[in-house]
């Protein structure tokens, strides 16, 4: 709040249910609890590629009933192969209203956003910088609508780029793809949200059209009523045309 942030998408890896004994619905309810007023949160749980295979499959086939639960992601090590059934799972939870996202294009190359979005159907990626290495997977990604949620400190402190000035977030955005910029895991990298802005502005030059370009394309896809998406979009403009 203190950083003007008035929206958080935020994750627990599902494993934890096991590790700590406590159902996923009630880490839910206790990081809800845990929100300050004024702040929107939506909470996801992220897995393992193959964690559908094993002993978590019984608690995946209930996700669709956890009432708070926003939606799932699969993280983790990218180049792990994707169980088979994952995308009927995914669809069952969209069929639920739950958000599908999948973390590619960070560890593994754009053939993996390739299959996030035509195998498993997903219109947000986490990361997804190094579909730039292929333009076919560019254009489908925005032809599709799809959403990279991208983390540029991260992906340079983990050496997925080689540089911010090489970062490929202004041509993925100039080749129509909608781009967000979130933290990664701020207990990881220990940086704030507006350290990532100050990166865009100080090291890869985004102009302050550009910086509210990315930041009205994180309210487009927020979960939000669409009257508080309204009005932030209009805030947001306001201070480009003041």
């Amino acid at each position: 709040m203190a950083q003007n942030v008035r929206y958080v998408e935020t994750s627990f890896h599902l494993p934890v249910t096991q590790f700590i004994g406590v159902p996923g619905p009630e880490i839910i309810a206790a990081l809800r609890a845990a929100a300050p007023a004024g702040l929107e949160v939506r909470i996801f749980c992220g897995m393992l590629r193959s964690d559908l295979g094993g002993e978590l499959r019984p608690t995946i086939d209930q996700l669709h009933t956890w009432k708070d639960l926003a939606g799932v992601d699969l993280h983790g090590f990218e180049q792990m192969p994707t169980h088979p059934d994952t995308a009927a799972v995914w669809a069952r939870l969209r069929d639920a209203g739950k958000v599908t996202k999948c973390h590619a294009g960070e560890f593994d190359g754009a053939a993996r956003v390739r299959e996030a979005i035509e195998v498993l159907g997903v219109t947000r990626i986490q990361h997804g910088v190094r579909a730039i290495e292929d333009p076919a997977v560019v254009r489908l990604a925005a032809d599709r609508g799809v959403t990279f949620d991208v983390c540029p400190i991260s992906n340079v402190g983990l050496k997925v780029v080689p540089s911010f000035q090489a970062h490929p977030l202004r041509a993925l955005m100039a080749a129509g793809v909608r781009c967000t910029v979130s933290t990664d895991d701020p207990l990881c990298f220990a940086n704030s949200l507006n350290e990532e802005y100050a990166t865009l502005a100080n090291e890869m030059n985004f102009t302050r059209a550009e910086l509210a370009t990315v930041a009205r394309n994180g309210w487009e896809v927020a979960d939000v009523p669409a009257a508080m998406r309204r009005e932030l979009i209009g805030r947001i403009e306001g201070l480009i045309a003041s």
